[in-house]
């Protein structure tokens, strides 16, 4: 049992069912770059240094994957009912 599917009985839902969808994002250099500048882990860091690793993102996406790079996501839907 999912800690999300316990936390949802203990909330007090019931019929729950979890679904996982797999899909493939693609994204050109500059969505990858959009994608990597909400990481936490970036935003931290000094704004000229995030600058440059965020070019270096979008270049290695032109520059290595012919300017599309596909990035696979798993989805995770729970439905449940309340009684």
């Amino acid at each position: 049992m999912t800690a999300r599917r316990s936390a949802l009985e203990r909330a007090g839902f019931v019929d729950i069912t979890h679904t996982r969808y797999r899909l493939d994002i693609v994204l050109d250099a500059q969505r990858a770059r959009e994608l990597y500048a909400t990481f936490s882990e970036m935003q931290l860091l000094p704004e000229e240094r995030r600058e440059r690793l965020l070019d270096e993102v979008a270049s290695t996406v032109d520059r290595d994957f012919g300017g599309e790079v596909t990035r696979p996501a798993i989805v995770a839907l729970y439905v449940a009912r309340a009684p």
